[in-house]
């Protein structure tokens, strides 16, 4: 009896071992699935750097850019209804487009592209063309990338016009206000040209070397700030003048259909809400799956350990038997 009982005790323990093991990989399994299957999330949004360090407000570009048509600025200005003192006219916006478009013509295009461009007193700050094979007819397939800018006051022209470029895919438009900024640093700008006049002024007076080496070390710093400040303006009026607008050209066989979207129903939700409790239900039995095999191996050590405690009850119930 003492010799089963070492051996009950020595299978328990392998059984015990097996569980942990078995707990242990299925919680790296558990880790391993939720980092792997977990779904990615797509950012939508779209973030420019402008190299001055200001976090800018982002307005609705469309519902600016209508309170700030150019077109109507100027017949109100000529019918002497609108001055030029308006405050919409002092708003400093950056005005900024991307665009997606599909080309069956694509040398003809891009020769409209550029032309609008020129056309419009703009100019192609930076543009690359990329081709590959076709492995359908095996010919070359061609796609163009435009970084341009635009006067801001044809603007909106220009994005008008792109519509008999080709198939618009894609597109989308922002106008940053820069304007408190702007008003700020123009405000500094003046009060330390201010201070520099002054020091100037200090610096015909001064009588005595230590003044003069103090002067001069504040005209420096004052110096390099008046510089610093006045081109971060005229950066911003280059942005101002000038949108921004991105296009990419691909050439392609045929026009890729725009879809409409379906509008939602009461029987429609139902299906969909069905489909999505039969995917869950899919999904758990799954899991339930890779959970069952994944103890296989336990369920075969629990098996062999139970057939060797059952043969060793027999043997020694066989022994009992005999020596009586």
């Amino acid at each position: 009896m003492k010799n089963m009982k070492k051996i009950i005790i020595s299978v328990m323990t392998l059984m015990l071992i097996a569980v942990l093991c078995s707990c242990s990989a299925g919680m790296r399994y558990d880790k391993m699935s939720n980092s792997e299957m977990a779904p990615r999330a797509e950012s939508v949004s779209e973030s420019y750097d402008y190299g001055n360090g200001y976090d800018y407000g982002v307005y609705d570009e469309e519902s600016v850019s209508k309170s700030l048509n150019p077109e109507e600025v100027e017949n109100k200005i000529a019918d002497g209804g609108q001055q030029a003192s308006d405050p919409l006219l002092d708003q400093k916006l950056i005005k900024r487009a991307n665009i997606t478009l599909e080309s069956l013509e694509f040398e003809k295009t891009v020769f409209m592209l550029e032309a609008k461009t020129k056309e419009l007193g703009g100019y192609i700050e930076n543009s690359s063309t990329d081709s590959w094979t076709s492995y359908n007819n095996n010919q070359k397939i061609y796609s163009a990338y435009y970084v341009l800018r635009i006067p801001s006051s044809k603007y909106e022209a220009f994005l008008t016009s792109t519509e008999s470029f080709g198939n618009i895919t894609n597109i989308s438009r922002e106008a940053v206000n820069i304007t408190s900024e702007y008003r700020d640093v123009e405000t500094r700008l003046k009060s330390i040209k201010t201070e520099h006049t002054r020091l100037l002024e200090l610096l015909e007076k001064a009588d005595s070397l230590k003044t003069i080496v103090e002067i001069n070390q504040r005209l420096a710093e004052v110096e390099y700030q008046i510089d610093s400040m006045t081109s971060r303006l005229k950066n911003w009026d280059g942005q101002v003048d000038y949108s921004f607008i991105t296009i990419r050209v691909e050439q392609v066989e045929t026009f890729t259909e725009t879809v409409e979207p379906i509008k939602e129903t009461f029987g429609g939700n139902i299906v969909k809400t069905f489909n999505g409790m039969t995917k869950t239900v899919l999904t758990i039995f799954e899991y339930l799956t890779y959970f069952i095999v994944a103890l296989i191996p336990l369920w075969i050590i629990i098996a062999i350990a139970l057939t060797i405690v059952i043969v060793i009850r027999k043997r020694n119930k066989k022994k009992n038997m005999e020596e009586k």
